[in-house]
């Protein structure tokens, strides 16, 4: 009987590693992380991430349905319902690439907590408001804790799952949170507005926080942060990308109870402003940052552009139909 040549038996050793290889990964891949002592506190950990996403659209999704019952108490004119219902979903969107950065400088276990912290306590204040100025500005509060612990939480889930089914799976059930939790804010606030007080929507808003905090506090390991220790904050970056979003929101959004239409003077003074960060925010992020909060290169990626451009259009759709749908 003949031996097999050198080079066969080369290829066959190689393809036996590589199939161990393979094996090995997609077994790391389906395993529980070693972070976590048991199944256990690996459940009680991603309910809590995920109440966090649930309570992220519960507060921006929802408050559309007591809209009705606020114009009334609390004298809302058509801009003030505009921002009210905006304000939160606004700020997370210009600030969460920014508390993403920092989560990452800072470790994410800190950050999601401050955020949630901050949360709670501008539920409450939000509860207790008895003026419209109060209750747009708790909103715009809550914005900014919302992107602090949205952010960790993904960075989080990101840094403990490695790629597989298992990372698939967690990841699938933190993304059905979304439509699970704006369906809960719009049923809740149509429930407190028929039968008891609108404050007990914040209240419940609160409990969620609070809820969460703990859960994390509790399962979440505490020395969890980023690899790369050489990355610094963009602050320019952060800066005109936050104000080019919110300024193009405020013009586009006063625009409609402006005087004198695009001929109100600030109107013009917002959208030259509005402009000028924007230009500005892609120079930096494009030429000067030497890590951007935005890189150019994500946009030279396959089907990236056209898939940014359909969750433009699609959640824009929605949230100008809910809104006005409600007025």
């Amino acid at each position: 009987m003949m031996n097999p040549p050198p080079d066969a038996i080369a290829d066959i050793s190689a393809t036996n590693t590589e199939d161990n290889e393979k094996s090995r990964i997609q077994r790391l891949g389906r395993s529980r992380p070693r972070e976590f002592q048991s199944v256990w506190v690996e459940t009680a950990f991603l309910s809590c991430i995920a109440m966090s996403l649930l309570l992220d659209e519960y507060l921006a999704s929802g408050f559309v349905s007591l809209v009705p019952r606020l114009a009334i108490e609390l004298d809302l004119s058509r801009s003030f319902t505009t921002w009210a219902v905006s304000v939160v979903p606004l700020i997370v969107s210009s600030f969460l690439l920014a508390f993403g950065r920092l989560a990452d400088l800072h470790g994410f276990y800190v950050v999601y907590l401050g955020g949630l912290t901050w949360v709670l306590i501008w539920s409450f204040t939000a509860a207790f408001a008895k003026h419209r100025v109060l209750l747009v500005c708790c909103r715009a509060m809550q914005g900014f804790g919302s992107a602090a612990h949205l952010s960790a939480g993904l960075g989080m889930l990101g840094a403990i799952y490695r790629p597989g089914p298992r990372k698939n799976l967690v990841f699938s059930l933190y993304g059905a949170m979304a439509p699970l939790g704006s369906f809960l804010g719009l049923a809740t606030g149509g429930l407190v507005s028929q039968y008891t007080h609108w404050r007990w929507y914040f209240w419940i808003g609160a409990l969620l926080a609070g809820v969460s905090w703990i859960g994390i506090w509790t399962t979440a390991p505490r020395r969890l942060k980023a690899s790369n220790k050489d990355l610094q904050m963009d602050w320019l970056g952060c800066l005109t990308i936050s104000t080019g979003v919110v300024m193009s929101v405020f013009t586009v959004t006063e625009l409609a109870h402006a005087p004198q239409g695009w001929k109100t003077p600030y109107i013009i003074a917002s959208g030259c402003v509005a402009l000028l960060a924007l230009g500005s925010a892609i120079y930096i992020e494009g030429w000067v940052a030497r890590h951007p909060l935005l890189p150019v290169s994500v946009l030279k990626v396959d089907c990236v552009r056209p898939v940014l451009i359909g969750l433009l259009l699609n959640y824009g759709t929605i949230g100008i139909y809910m809104l006005y749908a409600t007025l």
